[in-house]
């Protein structure tokens, strides 16, 4: 015998769905998840009175409901307002055009439809629409000018030649195998980039620096141990990685057969190069500590010329003899007349 089944009907969609477990405690009501969540919101909304706004690009009037109190009202009608003010804001000029709606926006790049229609349309449509010729090509001109300029003068200043947008210029210059020259690195990126340190480096404020000053002056024993920490420390990275240039200087050493101290600490104070007896040998980078040919020096370069001095007068008031060679003097025999001047080696007889 055939036991009739019946099937429930769903409150929301008024659709019948086969029954559920007989052993819940309360019955279904909805087909779904979706029906049940959707019931709930319709059954507790409740009409919200609507907000009049006036579009901070456009001038055009528009209504929204209000907002919560920690968050404030909409400032624009529509993403392609929203869009076209935030770059104007930021100086962009680059506009394209949608290909459906004709609407002009700042954030086309690579897609020939705006956001509002890429929503609306179909799969098909948007497919359709891909196939559309871009705006912005390249010619061959443009590519040569790229060729001829990119790396002396960076992707900023072609891009502003080329009216084209920055990521543009970066993206085809990409594709051609071409970089910028290292002279353009060091006068304009890595510049910007000493300046914007120097300017956000929170240690140079005077706030903070009196701060500091504080807590040395009231924890004595504090500040010591921990300078002495940072020397041990830095003196340790001076013995396990030292320079190519120091490197070089211990291998002409060795090969000399004079034993030496290196990374060696003066007074809890100072770390030096190489230590023989009372005589101090240091390396210096023409480039970090200044050569007189690379003028003009650089604020950081005269800075380090300062703090070489005052290290070197220091050292002499504690007896030491201080001698400094520069990168290019770096070799065997110059090493060698440098001993035998301060009566390290003894000069030979033949």
């Amino acid at each position: 015998m055939l036991h009739q089944i019946t099937m429930p009907l769903c409150e929301f969609c008024g659709g019948f769905y086969p029954p559920r477990s007989t052993n819940r405690k309360r019955p279904t009501r909805f087909c779904s998840t979706v029906c049940r969540n959707r019931f709930i919101s319709q059954s507790n909304r409740k009409p919200r009175p609507l907000v009049s706004i006036t579009c901070e690009h456009c001038g055009t009037a528009f209504e929204s409901p209000p907002a919560p109190q920690y968050m404030p009202l909409p400032r624009f009608c529509s993403l392609t307002c929203k869009q076209t003010h935030i770059a104007r804001k930021k100086g962009r000029t680059h506009r394209s055009v949608c290909a459906h709606c004709g609407s002009e926006s700042p954030w086309l790049r690579r897609q020939s439809l705006c956001q509002s229609c890429r929503r609306k349309l179909s799969y098909e449509q948007r497919q359709a629409y891909q196939a559309v010729p871009k705006r912005y090509r390249w010619s061959d001109d443009d590519i040569a000018f790229l060729k001829d300029r990119y790396a002396a003068m960076g992707p900023a200043w072609t891009a502003s030649r080329l009216g084209k947008t920055k990521g543009e210029v970066q993206s085809k210059a990409h594709q051609l195998g071409l970089s910028v020259s290292d002279t353009y690195l060091k006068a304009v990126v890595y510049a910007k980039c000493a300046v914007r340190m120097k300017a956000n480096n929170p240690m140079r404020r005077d706030s903070v620096k009196r701060r500091v000053q504080r807590w040395f002056d009231s924890h004595p024993d504090d500040a010591r141990k921990r300078i002495e920490r940072l020397t041990k420390g830095q003196q340790r990275l001076q013995r396990t990685k030292p320079s190519g240039l120091e490197k070089r200087m211990r291998t002409y050493l060795g090969q000399i057969g004079v034993s030496y101290e290196p990374s060696a600490e003066i007074k809890s104070k100072f770390i030096v190069d190489v230590r023989i007896g009372m005589l101090i040998i240091q390396a210096d980078g023409e480039y970090w500590h200044g050569h007189p040919d690379r003028a003009p020096l650089s604020e950081r370069q005269i800075r380090q010329q300062r703090r070489d001095r005052a290290q070197d007068a220091y050292l002499r008031k504690c007896g030491y003899t201080v001698v400094r060679i520069w990168e290019r003097d770096m070799t065997l025999e110059h090493l060698q007349a440098v001993l035998l001047d301060h009566g390290v080696l003894a000069p030979s007889t033949s």
